[in-house]
């Protein structure tokens, strides 16, 4: 429900803008219409690739779906036109080798290995999928946290998830021919995952990494859609309106937790336990008593910084904006003693 990140999105719209250059111009024209279609494409993956490294797939999106809704899933074609995706992967390891001692510098700061991660986003993957399956408010967290895999056994769901995962593309393959938009989609959400969900050390989870991939399901609902509507209209057309009706209905029934910052991280607080949650409800809640400080109610401010203190006890900077409130009130006293506390907390931040 909420929208973050500013380059996924960026990164995601030119990459769904060349998909549809592709698919309109590429495709259905001759000569220098189809030169203009791939300059097009050329630009706007470069856009996508400066926005975010997440449009990275996109060639291999392309092929795919020349192969699968253009071609049908013909094993001939795919056979025929297999070389047309070495340069990108050689581009993708290229990269990954360039990239690897940085990359292996940043999980030495991480509480799980490089193959720890890739072992994790096995798992992580489905909870992708059941997020957007089933996209209740009581599942959607900004903080999602999941146990470490070890091992494909460490825990067992891990050789489940990826058995699951096989089993999931290979039949998006078997069901090229038969169903193409459906196939494509599937196997969009998972290529779209990939840059995210692999060997990058980034944090396990976070839901926006979905924006992109999301298209793929929409691409399976749409397929969906039409097959129920070439059998009856009206029946497609009633279970599409009270799809969007129910999607709005919990889009606004988790708007309500976005209304404060501090009613969105008492959430997640309360989902997950995770003290970095309830540091936030604090920030949140002595950001509310700065803004009041600002306007000159020092009186009011301070009434919410003494909430963050009772929330958080820890948290240096309340009691940093504590005592310039009482200066501003002319309590010194008060203000000297704030001042020794976050200086206590945080000396290398406030000893100055």
């Amino acid at each position: 429900t909420y929208v973050v990140q500013r380059m996924t999105s960026m990164a995601a719209g030119f990459t769904l803008a060349s998909l549809l250059v592709y698919v309109t111009v590429v495709r259905s024209g001759e000569g220098w219409r189809r030169i203009v279609g791939w300059s097009a494409i050329g630009v706007l993956y470069a856009l996508g690739l400066g926005s975010k490294e997440i449009a990275a797939p996109l060639p291999f999106a392309l092929w795919l779906y020349e192969w699968i809704v253009g071609q049908r899933g013909d094993p001939a074609w795919a056979r025929r036109h297999a070389a047309w995706l070495l340069p990108p992967l050689a581009l993708a390891l290229g990269g990954f080798a360039t990239l690897y001692d940085s990359f292996q510098a940043e999980f030495a700061n991480r509480d799980f290995t490089m193959g720890e991660r890739v072992l994790t986003q096995l798992r992580v993957v489905w909870l992708y999928a059941g997020l957007v399956a089933l996209p209740l408010p009581a599942r959607q967290n900004l903080l999602h946290l999941t146990p470490t895999s070890h091992s494909l056994v460490d825990p067992p769901a891990t050789l489940i998830a990826a058995v699951a995962l096989l089993a999931t593309l290979g039949f998006a393959v078997w069901l090229a021919s038969r169903r193409p938009l459906a196939a494509f989609g599937i196997l969009w959400f998972f290529l779209f995952l990939a840059v995210e969900s692999s060997v990058v050390p980034l944090e396990m989870i976070y839901e926006h990494r979905v924006y992109l991939p999301l298209f793929g399901v929409c691409a399976i609902a749409a397929d969906l859609f039409l097959r129920l509507s070439e059998r009856r209209q009206l029946p497609a057309l009633v279970a599409a309106a009270l799809g969007l009706v129910a999607l709005g209905a919990l889009t606004w029934q988790r708007n309500e937790l976005w209304l404060e910052p501090d009613r969105i991280w008492a959430d997640v607080y309360a989902k997950t336990g995770d003290d970095r949650a309830l540091l936030s409800v604090a920030w949140a809640v002595e950001g509310r008593g700065q803004r009041l400080a600002a306007q000159g109610r020092n009186r009011d401010a301070i009434v919410h910084y003494r909430q963050a203190a009772r929330i958080a006890p820890d948290y240096a900077r309340n009691y940093r904006s504590w005592g310039e409130s009482l200066i501003a009130l002319g309590r010194m006293e008060g203000a000297i003693t704030r001042f020794r506390k976050a200086t206590e907390l945080e000396p290398e931040r406030w000893g100055g």
